[in-house]
């Protein structure tokens, strides 16, 4: 009888706490990987704009100064000069070079790239 005097009737039992613990475990198991694998597919999106980018800045730069400029693809890199090197973490190129003229346009057709396995393909005009 002692015992029940000092029961506090608005504490949590162990048992409760537990299915507590393990409800949110398996809601953290579930969304986890979800959530991960949304985060790739944005950080992937990201380096095919930054891509995109990187490339009309170069269009424009050639365009300003009036001359012709290459972009070096290999591996992962897209070189402009020597001290201009862009490093992708997703994205891959095989080695080839991309011409622009004085006046800023692309003298290929097409630029190739592999994006986590994936041959994509940007067209220009």
């Amino acid at each position: 009888m002692v015992l029940y005097l000092f029961r506090n009737k608005y504490a949590f039992t162990l048992i409760e706490l537990l299915l507590l613990l393990v409800i949110v475990g398996l809601v953290a198991g579930l969304t986890a990987p979800k959530l991960f694998n949304r985060y790739e597919r944005i950080k992937t999106s990201s380096e095919e704009k930054q891509l995109i980018t990187l490339i009309d800045k170069v269009a424009m730069l050639a365009f300003l100064q009036q001359q012709p400029i290459t972009l070096k693809l290999s591996d992962n890199k897209l070189k402009l000069d020597s001290k201009k090197v862009w490093h992708f973490n997703y994205i891959t190129f095989e080695d080839s070079l991309i011409h622009f003229n004085g006046n800023g346009f692309i003298q290929e057709k097409f630029l190739r790239y592999k994006l986590n396995g994936a041959v994509k393909t940007i067209g220009f005009q």
